[in-house]
């Protein structure tokens, strides 16, 4: 009975205790918002009026807030459900990173639509890191696979 009882305290100071964690984290404010791709810094507005205002310099952004975007783009494009989407995917594969073709490719696969297989394919092209091809080509062949729905088992 002495075992139990403690046990039962071991477990109420314990969830005690994330109940506390959890409203001390709710107390934290909230993080800032991601920036944009390119951001200038604003010229000063105590600089003298007869000096001419240099060009704002451009800030480099982290490759984590660019790759964080470049998703952005791409769910958007896959919630679309359109064909209509398909020029957005060929953007992305045509880039220099290796990630963002992933990505694309990804999501071209959520997409569904079997004019992603050309898209991969003629994207192939232009790779030279043969597992990534070999993805690509893979992922172009199960796009182009008939429908189940529009088989012979086809209801009319």
């Amino acid at each position: 009975m002495a075992a139990a009882t403690g046990t039962r305290s071991l477990l109420l100071a314990a969830a005690l205790i994330v109940v506390a964690v959890v409203f001390w984290k709710l107390g934290q404010p909230a993080p800032e918002p991601p920036a944009a791709i390119t951001l200038r810094e604003t010229a000063s507005t105590d600089a003298p009026r007869h000096r001419p205002a240099t060009p704002p310099a451009e800030k480099t952004v982290s490759p984590t807030v660019v790759d964080e975007l470049v998703r952005e783009d791409i769910e958007k494009a896959v919630v679309t459900y359109s064909p209509d989407a398909l020029p957005t995917f060929e953007r992305f594969l045509a880039s220099n990173e290796p990630d963002v073709r992933e990505a694309a490719r990804d999501g071209l696969a959520r997409l569904g639509e079997k004019g992603g297989g050309a898209i991969l394919r003629r994207a192939t092209s232009r790779m030279t890191d043969p597992e990534e091809i070999k993805r690509m080509q893979e992922t172009a062949d199960w796009l182009e696979l008939p429908s189940a729905t529009d088989g012979p088992m086809k209801k009319r």
